[in-house]
This record gives C-alpha cells, sequence and structure tokens, in this order.
C-alpha cells in the first residue's frame, strides 16, 4: 500500500462535478510515479472519470483492461486476505482506536511483504520463510523486551524525588516465542538472589526454581536430579 484515504462520509474529498469515486481515484493517484499504470474496480468506473483520464493522457480500454485487473489488482485482495488472518480485535466504540488498530495490522503486514520480497532476492529457500504469524509474534516480543527508559522531563533536576517501593509485586514474564525459545544461543542460566522460588515454567512441572534463563527471563528447575532447563530450550519448536 503506497497512500491511502480514510472514509469519512459521502462528503470525503467530493468534488460535485466528478462524483466521489472518480476523485478518490484521481487524488491517490497523484501519490503514484509518472508513467504508472492504475486499477481499480467496476465499483470506481465512471464516464467521467474516463473522460478525465484521457485528459491526463491515462487510457482506459476493455476488455484487455479486465485481463490487466485481474493479474495485477490482486495485491490488494491478497493484502485484505492477510490481514484478515490474524486481525486484531479490540472491543470498542470508539472508531478513533479502531482505525489505529487497523494500520498497525497494515503495517505488519506490508513489513512482512517487503520481508518476504527480500526473501526472494536473496534466494532464501521456502522452508527458511518466517510466516507471517512468527513474523508479527516475533516483533510483539522485541517491542515487549525493549528496556524501559524513563522519559526525561523539563525540570526533573529541580525536582523532588519521589520514593520508590521497596518491595516489587512479582509478576511472571509473558512466555517467550518460538522463534526466540528455539534459536540456540545466549540461553544461560543464572541464580537469582530472591528469597522465594519461583514456579517452574516447564509445561506440566509443578517444582520451584531460583534459576532462570537470562535470554527469556523464565524460570526452570536446574538441578542433579531434574534438568527442566534444557528440555524447556532443546524440546522441538
Amino acid at each position: 500500500m503506497l497512500d491511502f484515504a480514510i472514509y469519512e462520509g459521502a462528503k470525503t474529498m467530493f468534488e460535485s462535478n466528478l462524483g466521489l469515486g472518480p476523485f478518490v481515484i484521481l487524488s491517490l493517484a497523484k501519490s503514484i510515479p509518472p508513467g504508472s499504470c492504475v486499477y481499480h474496480d467496476r465499483h470506481f468506473t465512471t464516464v467521467p472519470l474516463i473522460e478525465e483520464m484521457e485528459k491526463l493522457n491515462l487510457h482506459s480500454t476493455a476488455p484487455k483492461i479486465v485481463q490487466n485487473y485481474n493479474k495485477f489488482m490482486g495485491g490488494v485482495d491478497v493484502l485484505d486476505q492477510q490481514m484478515e488472518y490474524y486481525r486484531t480485535f479490540l472491543k470498542t466504540k470508539k472508531w478513533t482506536l479502531k482505525v489505529l488498530i487497523h494500520f498497525l495490522d497494515l503495517a505488519l503486514v506490508n513489513s512482512w511483504r517487503l520481508y518476504n520480497n527480500d526473501c526472494v532476492a536473496n534466494d532464501l529457500p521456502r522452508n527458511k520463510k518466517m510466516p507471517l504469524l512468527d513474523f508479527r509474534m516475533d516483533i510483539a516480543d522485541t517491542l515487549s523486551c525493549t528496556p524501559d527508559h524513563p522519559r526525561r522531563v523539563e525540570g526533573d533536576d529541580d525536582s523532588v524525588p519521589v520514593p520508590r517501593r521497596e518491595y516489587k509485586i512479582y509478576r511472571p514474564a509473558n512466555a517467550p516465542s518460538a522463534a526466540k525459545r528455539y534459536d540456540g544461543y545466549e540461553h544461560y542460566p543464572i541464580s537469582d538472589d530472591i528469597k522465594a522460588p519461583r514456579t517452574c515454567r516447564m509445561e506440566n512441572c509443578e517444582s520451584r526454581s531460583k534459576i532462570k534463563c537470562e535470554k527469556c527471563d523464565v524460570y526452570l528447575c536446574l538441578s542433579r536430579d531434574k534438568d527442566c532447563f534444557k528440555s524447556y530450550l532443546i524440546g522441538s519448536a
């Protein structure tokens, strides 16, 4: 997707001499380089639009245009289809939040399609390409693991320091993505200096441990009698 216009009702970018559909086509066409081919479906095809396109030296013919539409216009249909696979649903009546989430999903799918183009350009085997779901999970995992740096506010040096809570409420970290869990490097066990051991994150294990994976940030059993650490990281991805 190169450009878009949010539909705000019947008066969105409306120009009486053309109509809404043709005016949308001509407005969005300003964003594409000269010499590009423009394909649009029947909902935007009107006689005034064809006449206006002729003035701009943009020719629209049939029936070959139908063949070209089916050949090249599939990208938009594929984009909509891929967004529907893992669409983010938000139960809210605020249209602004729905638009924000929609464009977040759009950016993820667009990025994944560019990633696939790079894979093709670099002759990456098909079985090595990251599926869309893993791509989304990898981005979410990366963003959630980004260190939190406090934002500096003007006048911080003169502000009164706020006393910090001595004890923090423990909340288990989110489970790492499969790509991170089974990548096979930099998974180091560290002993956490805590009073009470935490529940082991290995499936079906009810033991508790003070050992955690430094990279995944999950607690796992690691002793002479029980090695959930290895089983958790070496298991079938």
